[in-house]
């Protein structure tokens, strides 16, 4: 009895492990697509270079910067600090539109022998660089025939007037006239500068800096 029992056990542990089966092995993972690294955005090109040919560039002097005067073969060294443009007419620095400024342009001397074109040439060339530098003279005229100063600057004579009664918008200043002449005479420039009377910065004495800059190439 003892046997018949063991032996049915033993069949029915068989019949079972047969009809259950082995345990099925774990499903292996679905494999994971690596996406590929995006592509590093092209790096932005470096903005253009300024001109500096409009004030609305906003390029501000540093010291040493040369700008061309047009009209002539002469450069100046604007203040530094204060924002200059290379017009077609004449170039221009200045604090604000209402402060401090200084203007100049390249003219024709023409022969030393016509003296009535050479005085329209130069009253034309002070009448650009006033508009451009945005200031209002007094009807009075230059005396071009005696100067206040007289410079020699690299080489080239120059000579200074200072007239009174001048204006940029509502500020009123003396304005301080200069033309620079090369040597051999055929190219010449007219320039201005301008300080309000209530001005504390000392730019009387900078715009002279400026003028002492100028040169002209060979």
């Amino acid at each position: 009895m003892a046997r018949t029992l063991w032996l049915y056990t033993a069949l029915a542990s068989a019949a079972l492990v047969l009809g259950c089966g082995a345990k099925k092995p774990p499903k292996p993972p679905e494999p994971t697509t690596v996406e590929p690294a995006p592509e590093l955005a092209e790096r932005a090109p470096p903005p253009p270079k300024k001109k500096c040919e409009a004030l609305d560039e906003a390029c501000k002097a540093l010291a040493g910067t040369k700008a061309r005067v047009p009209h002539g073969p002469f450069t100046i060294e604007p203040v530094s600090g204060w924002i200059y443009a290379q017009l077609e007419t004449a170039t221009v620095a200045q604090t604000s539109p209402t402060g401090p400024c200084l203007a100049a342009v390249g003219f024709d001397p023409g022969d030393a022998k016509d003296a009535k074109k050479e005085l329209a040439n130069r009253e034309a060339a002070l009448e650009v660089a006033v508009k451009e530098a945005g200031l209002t003279l007094p009807k009075k005229k230059v005396g071009w025939k005696k100067p206040d100063e007289k410079k020699d600057v690299h080489g080239l004579k120059v000579r200074l007037w200072q007239v009174e009664g001048g204006a940029r918008s509502d500020k009123k200043g003396d304005v301080l006239v200069f033309d620079a002449t090369a040597a051999d005479g055929k190219a010449a420039l007219l320039g201005v500068g301008f300080v309000p009377k209530d001005d504390g910065s000392n730019a009387d004495q900078a715009i002279m800096r400026a003028i002492e800059s100028i040169e002209a190439s060979q």
